[in-house]
């Protein structure tokens, strides 16, 4: 082989040429049924570059030329090595970079299964499942650097021997030097830790999609959180509930304190009218007293872009058309997501954030701890985490996705599980529901195992006695309960989706007095109670602060009401009990529009907003009663429930005490009554926008 630097050059572009073209083409040649999102990657590709061509083109290009890249620095450095030997060439050029890159893709498919299910036939799909039983991604990602890095290592040993042109040592040097001083300088990065050079408090929200109560007593499932809670500054909120089991409106009823009826956000898809104005609450007010506020999201966190809340810095996906296209470009080169999901590659195509199979919570964590390692004291902060890994399809990274999981399951279900969209057809076997309940649990694990990671970040940099720590969901999950199939949002019945928890842990100098708040509170409350924690004894929206009842003796409990309402429905019809008492409007696709004169944003058509607010379901809790409104075809149907005899609302008891549920029709009936905007009437029981 010649030594000279252009013939290598020559061979390092021919290798990058071939890999590069071979890898993008093989998905679409090898595996011409291979689909995501339940559509051919063929014909899904070629319908996306015809109708934004530029976009898919300009996604294309950006992958191909990294891997091209890529391609070529690895088959030169190969080629190199190669030509230091005498015999057996081959086994360093080609072949070297090759089985490294097969071992790399491996890796990646065990520690991202959910990315690659889609392309993979049945087959493939158990055999990367079972793998995933028996080797550790790191393994095989080690394995593809070794070999990947013998031919530097070759060429090193022959630096000292005239093989090697004087020139071309200079150039190995430098070389060695450019890819071990990154991991040095981040290894560096890590081991040291600014301390906190005053006494502010500060703020960590955590949001986890999806969570439901009942997982904070599976220690199994939630050890970070076990420990946190046994924190003697640590109080649990234990019969807490959100306004609007849908992320969106829900977070925007926690950020301003108001329930969703009075914020306007009703649904996940508000247009610019209802989105663009200012939503003042208790984000903002921190803002105003200095904080930095920053939040940081992944694939269901795609929200926070689309609205102000008082927040100085958003990192967060955007969904837009233009971010799916990309998306969709990316997932389509199969073979070529290794590169694209790796190290600082992954800045590079930020539309992979808004995909669920690459939800990691690690990505999260590591920007916040990264985050906090600069934290110099000089100014307090709030940072807000929102955590969807445990929002379906429940697509949690290795070794989470196996770890509530029998090596021995058979079915569709390995990696990842999303409703389906026609209600009532999500019938499973307990083997089914078991497997889909592990992958629940899994991503809640893989969610607790970085907050484990980020209080013990936040205990060496002590900043642990002087952070006010707030844990909780925008909505719960229901995970085949009875009749209540997967899911969140289309029903009220249930504890699972409505209740969720909330964990205080508060700075140093508060001293709490009771571990539990075991009166209703709600999701309005929390801003409130978080401005007191920290000084800021404002009010905020309509929510009550709570941190009398956490510090002091203070007197008799509130007696809060808690009140809730559907969201969109999704699918037009179905054999649920939900699809059976609601009034009619189109499925999802029928309902959106792309505004196109605001970035390409997923909006509801307006001409459906008010049969929508008409068609909701709404709850109330007062005590230990819970009323259902349902308006329907043939009238409004009430169901009322003792949610603490009958939590997951199986015997309706309307019929039997007609006085209880006569009053709560009309506390119900006066709430939205002084809530709604725009203000509704009553026509026939039903609650009308006027």
């Amino acid at each position: 082989m010649d030594k000279s630097i252009g013939a290598l050059c020559r061979h390092a572009m021919g290798f990058a040429l071939v890999m590069t073209v071979g890898l993008a083409l093989a998905p679409f040649v090898l595996l011409p049924s291979a689909s995501f999102l339940g559509k051919d990657i063929s014909a899904l590709a070629v319908g996306v570059i015809s109708f934004y061509p530029w976009i898919a083109a300009a996604e294309v290009a950006k992958i191909l030329i990294l891997a091209a890249s890529l391609a070529f620095i690895v088959g030169l450095v190969a080629a190199a090595g190669a030509a230091c030997l005498s015999k057996a060439r081959w086994l360093i050029f080609p072949a070297g970079p090759a089985v490294a890159y097969v071992f790399w893709l491996l890796g990646a498919a065990l520690k991202y299964p959910a990315l690659f299910e889609g392309s993979l036939p049945p087959w493939g799909q158990h055999a990367l499942f079972r793998l995933g039983f028996a080797v550790a991604p790191v393994a095989l990602f080690g394995a593809a650097s070794a070999i990947a890095i013998a031919p530097l290592l070759l060429l090193l040993l022959r630096l000292g021997k005239n093989t090697v042109q004087p020139r071309f040592r200079v150039a190995l040097v430098g070389l060695a030097i450019a890819v071990c001083l990154p991991v040095i300088v981040q290894r560096w990065r890590m081991s040291v830790a600014s301390e906190a050079r005053s006494d502010n408090i500060n703020v960590l929200f955590i949001g986890i999609d999806s969570l439901r109560s009942d997982r904070l007593l599976k220690a199994e499932v939630t050890p970070a959180l076990q420990t946190l809670l046994a924190d003697p500054q640590t109080i649990s909120w234990r019969d807490h509930y959100v306004g609007i089991p849908r992320t969106f409106p829900s977070w925007i009823e926690i950020l301003q304190g108001m329930p969703a009826a009075s914020t306007g956000i009703r649904h996940m898809f508000p247009g610019f009218a209802e989105r663009s104005k200012p939503f003042v609450g208790w984000v903002s007010q921190l803002q105003r007293a200095g904080y930095q506020t920053t939040v940081r999201a992944d694939f269901a966190g795609d929200i926070f872009p689309r609205f102000q809340a008082g927040f100085n810095q958003v990192f967060a996906p955007n969904l837009t058309i233009m971010t799916m296209i990309r998306l969709n470009m990316d997932q389509a080169f199969m073979l070529l997501l290794p590169m694209m999901i790796t190290g600082p590659f992954k800045e590079l195509y930020p539309a992979l954030k808004e995909s669920p199979a690459f939800g990691d919570p690690e990505h999260l964590g590591s920007d916040f701890c990264e985050q906090l390692r600069k934290d110099t004291g000089a100014r307090p902060w709030l940072e807000t985490l929102f955590f969807s890994t445990a929002h379906f399809p429940y697509a949690a990274p290795y070794p989470f996705y196996s770890m509530f999981s029998s090596k021995h399951y058979q079915g569709p279900y390995r990696f990842q599980k999303n409703p389906e969209i026609n209600a009532g057809s999500d019938a499973a076997d307990s083997t089914e529901v078991g497997q889909i309940r592990g992958l629940y649990d899994g991503s809640i694990r893989a969610v607790d195992t970085e907050l484990g990671r980020i209080f013990a970040q936040l205990k060496l940099q002590k900043l642990w006695d002087q952070t006010l720590i707030v844990i909780t969901a925008d909505h719960g999950e229901d995970l085949f309960e009875r009749d209540h199939l997967q899911g969140h949002g289309e029903h009220l019945r249930g504890e699972n989706v409505l209740k969720v928890p909330v964990l205080m842990k508060l700075p140093k100098r508060l001293v709490p007095v009771v571990k539990n708040l075991d009166f209703t509170t709600r999701s309005i409350d929390i801003g409130a109670t978080v401005l007191a924690a920290v000084g800021l004894a404002k009010p905020v929206g309509e929510g009550i602060n709570l941190l009398p009842w956490m510090t002091s003796a203070t007197g008799p409990s509130p007696k809060l009401v808690a009140y809730a309402e559907t969201g969109l429905w999704f699918a037009r019809n179905g054999s649920a009990f939900f699809q059976k008492y609601r009034l009619d409007y189109p499925g999802i696709s029928g309902l959106l529009n792309f505004d196109q004169g605001y970035s390409g944003e997923i909006v509801l058509n307006a001409i459906y907003e008010q049969i929508m607010v008409t068609a909701k379901h709404r709850m109330m809790i007062d005590g230990d009663y819970k009323i259902i409104y349902m308006p329907t075809p043939q009238g409004v149907r009430y169901e009322l429930y003792n949610r603490r005899l009958d939590p997951e609302n199986f015997y309706d008891l309307s019929a039997k005490e007609p006085a209880v549920l006569a009053a709560l029709q009309r506390g119900l009936t006066t709430f939205v009554g002084a809530h709604e905007r725009p203000t509704v009437r009553l026509v026939d029981q039903f609650l009308v926008p006027k």
